[in-house]
């Protein structure tokens, strides 16, 4: 039997607040990736997917 690495996944709900869909990053991705505040993050999709990049 092998050994497999558990994926770990958050859940969010998306809010609507001041005219936007807005969700919440989890703090343990915020650490893991160094992002602060008003940093700019660049959103783009992919079939069913959001992806969500650093912008350096």
């Amino acid at each position: 039997m092998s050994e497999e690495i558990p994926k770990i996944v958050w859940k969010r709900k998306v809010i609507y607040n001041s005219g936007s869909f807005r969700i919440s990053l989890p703090i343990e991705i915020a650490d893991a990736f160094d992002i602060q505040k008003g940093q700019l993050l660049q959103l783009s999709v992919e079939g069913k997917r959001i992806i969500v990049e650093l912008i350096d």
